[in-house]
């Protein structure tokens, strides 16, 4: 790896051609999180930095990086042969931490869904595969919904690993909460086939009560949570 230092940043780079896109990089702001991309030996890369807040951004910023982090996952998902970005390097200074990726020029599952670009059993039935293997190499998201699965080329991408843990023991409620939060944005759309076509792709159509319970938890939490910003 190359390291350079910037901006009290310390950059960990995989190519020596990286250095110029991080020298010239300029950091602005105050939200929590920001996006860059740049062209990048005839494609694009894709810049993410996290600002930590708090103290308890501070302790995590210190002990587990996201950046760091998330450039570690994407090196193991690709190992075992799970499409994820291509991760080129990370950063980590006082309170922020980055990643550098491949910019894949995909969609969201979610966008190609509603937007109609494709058949929908295709698309359903390469979902229920894709957690399907998820299940298969013990990894829980903890983040999967549909806008963090892009689909490009006919494969399905995995992206914003930072919350996202292989288990040595994969449980039924590891199982539940991919299966929950990848179907949230969607479940009340889809036809009764649909659903049972989805489950026995999946291989598991008895795991279909436990979801539709967690599903109804998950309504009654968004319930509260915009019931406490209204009030």
């Amino acid at each position: 790896m190359r390291v350079i230092e910037k901006d009290g940043i310390k950059w960990f780079l995989k190519e020596e051609e990286l250095k110029d896109i991080v020298n010239a990089l300029q950091l602005e702001g105050n939200g929590r999180r920001y996006y860059y991309t740049a062209p990048y030996k005839e494609k694009k890369i894709f810049i993410k930095l996290f600002l930590e807040k708090g103290t308890a951004g501070a302790l995590r910023n210190r002990f587990s990086p996201r950046g760091e982090k998330e450039y570690k996952l994407s090196e193991k998902l690709k190992s075992i042969g799970i499409c994820t970005p291509e991760p080129f390097g990370y950063g980590s200074g006082k309170k922020i931490s980055c990643v550098i990726e491949e910019f894949i020029e995909g969609e969201s599952f979610i966008q190609i869904l509603l937007k109609g670009k494709a058949d929908r059993a295709t698309l359903f039935s390469l979902l229920s595969s894709f957690l399907n293997t998820l299940k298969k190499n013990h990894i829980r998201h903890n983040d999967l919904h549909l806008d963090n699965i892009l689909i490009y080329d006919g494969k399905l991408y995995l992206i914003d690993l930072h919350k996202m843990k292989f288990k040595k023991r994969f449980t039924l409620n590891d199982e539940v909460s991919n299966l929950t939060h990848a179907l949230a944005m969607v479940y009340d759309d889809m036809k009764e086939k649909e659903k049972e076509a989805f489950f026995s792709t999946y291989g598991s159509p008895a795991l279909r009560s436990y979801v539709e319970e967690n599903l109804q938890r998950l309504r009654r939490r968004w319930i509260r949570k915009k019931k406490k910003r209204a009030f």
